[in-house]
């Protein structure tokens, strides 16, 4: 009685150290979020870029015309929903998204397409203003932006943007 009462506590003890394990991984699981626009309003990026997940995209748009971006996880994650999130990044190229967040000093973003920069972005440290939770950060920064214009497929100019950004698990 005494052996299978230790049995029954050992594998009661490991069932909860497997669940939090697991839950722990879960929860830690989160994107990062950018919302700019200039102060003109006309040009605008949204972009969700990986923090513990891998999933990745990005929206840039001058006076209404969108270049849309998404790396392969993204794209596969909506193949696997039947498509049901994320409709307008339906037909985005597929390229890979840098974020170097090292929020509350740094912050850069890169689309490479084959190995091209389309889009480059870096925050002006002067500018960073972020506020931790017991979840995340969230925070205001601008930031330079230079990447493929999509009115005409040329470069754009450099074109400075308000930043909301927001981390949580």
């Amino acid at each position: 009685m005494k052996a299978l009462l230790t049995h029954s506590v050992l594998a009661l003890a490991l069932g909860f150290a497997i669940t939090a394990v697991g839950a722990s991984a879960h929860a830690g699981s989160a994107q990062a979020e950018i919302d700019c626009t200039s102060a003109s309003g006309k040009t605008k990026i949204q972009s969700v870029f990986p923090g513990d997940t891998s999933e990745a995209n990005l929206l840039f748009s001058i006076e209404g015309k969108t270049l849309a971006y998404e790396n392969i996880d993204n794209k596969e994650f909506r193949d696997m929903n039947g498509n049901r999130f994320g409709q307008e990044f339906e037909g985005a190229a597929i390229v890979d998204i840098e974020a170097n967040d090292f929020l509350p000093k740094a912050f850069s973003l890169k689309v490479l397409k084959a190995g091209a920069v389309v889009l480059q972005m870096k925050a002006m440290p002067e500018t960073i203003k972020i506020k931790k939770s017991h979840y995340g950060q969230s925070g205001k920064f601008s930031a330079k932006v230079q990447g493929v214009d999509p009115r005409h497929g040329g470069p754009s100019k450099l074109i400075i943007v308000n930043c909301a950004y927001r981390y949580e698990i």
